[in-house]
C-alpha cells in the first residue's frame, strides 16, 4: 500500500512544476489580391522575453520581431503579416514569443 503522505507529495511535486502554454493572440494584416510570381518570398521572425517572478530586463521583444522582419524585406513591401503571441508556463516564471510571418513583394 502506498503511504498517503508520498502520494500527496508526489501530487503536488507534478502540480508545483507543471507547465501550461498558451495563444493569446493571432492577428493578420491585408494580403494582395494577385502576388506577382516569381517577386514573392515568404519570410519569417521571433523574438521571445523571459520572465522570472514577474521581472524582466526585456520589453522590447515585440520591436525585435517585427524588425528582424523588416530587415528580410529591404527593397520590397511586406504584406499578408500574421502575427502570433504567445506564453510559455514553467515554475515561478514564463516566456513570451511573437512570431510573424509574412510575404516580402520585390
Amino acid at each position: 500500500m502506498i503511504d498517503p503522505r508520498v502520494l500527496l507529495a508526489a501530487l503536488a511535486l507534478s502540480t508545483a512544476t507543471g507547465c501550461t502554454y498558451s495563444i493569446h493572440q493571432v492577428h493578420t494584416t491585408d494580403y494582395l489580391t494577385e502576388v506577382p510570381r516569381g517577386r514573392s518570398r515568404e519570410i519569417s521572425a521571433e523574438a521571445t522575453q523571459d520572465v522570472i517572478l514577474y521581472l524582466t530586463t526585456s520589453t522590447a521583444y515585440v520591436d525585435q520581431a517585427y524588425e528582424r522582419l523588416l530587415a528580410q524585406c529591404p527593397n520590397g513591401e511586406i504584406v499578408g503579416i500574421h502575427g502570433r503571441h504567445s506564453t510559455a508556463h514553467s515554475f515561478l516564471s514564463f516566456t513570451n514569443k511573437l512570431v510573424l510571418h509574412g510575404l516580402c513583394v520585390e
